[in-house]
């Protein structure tokens, strides 16, 4: 029996408001640990372009891994290696973008939790993250820098597709949830034990 995870239901209800965490300008964020299957490395060698053109930083939250991962802070990027949750759910929600750019995740957590809380999503075609993400966010292959460039210096620009997206991931996150994931479980227990 497969499941999924819920998420973070208060990211679907989190209004925006005032943080201690401050992020200077707008911004698009990548949250994870910094090693080669996050493939923040291409981020990075993509941002200082972006930057340049759409004056929009990147935030990257996330400890150092493993693989010898190295981000230098600069071109518009900004490591950030602590938050509490409250500080993640308020990036998530104001940032214009989410970006999961993975060759590989098991689930795809953070790419859900953009959904939930209706920001717009860019995510890797890999892995599990297909399957989380559906039709709510615009799935690109990892191994694309340009096509990655392109479409994040498109959609920053198109602040109505933005919105589209954001609104078809709020509806693909509806498909999760921590009740239907017990329910799930609870069904297939009766099964058993039945």
């Amino acid at each position: 029996m497969v499941t999924h995870e819920g998420g973070d239901p208060i990211l679907q209800k989190l209004e925006v408001g005032s943080s201690k965490l401050e992020v200077q300008d707008r911004y698009c964020i990548a949250i994870g640990t910094l090693e080669p299957r996050k493939n923040f490395g291409m981020l990075a060698r993509i941002w200082p372009d972006v930057f340049r053109q759409t004056g929009r930083r990147l935030v990257i939250v996330g400890k150092k891994g493993w693989g010898n991962v190295s981000i230098t802070e600069g071109g518009g990027i900004e490591i950030r290696t602590t938050v509490d949750e409250d500080e993640k759910r308020h990036l998530i929600k104001t940032a214009d973008l989410v970006l999961v750019p993975s060759f590989y995740e098991g689930f795809g957590l953070v790419a859900l939790e953009a959904m939930q809380a209706g920001t717009a999503l860019i995510s890797s075609d890999r892995g599990a993250l297909s399957e989380v993400v559906g039709e709510g966010g615009l799935l690109l292959s990892p191994d694309d820098e340009d096509l990655w460039r392109r479409e994040i210096l498109r959609l920053l620009g198109d602040e109505l597709e933005r919105s589209q997206i954001s609104e078809k991931g709020r509806s693909r996150s509806e498909d999760f949830s921590w009740e239907k994931t017990a329910r799930k479980i609870i069904n297939e227990i009766q099964k058993v034990t039945l």
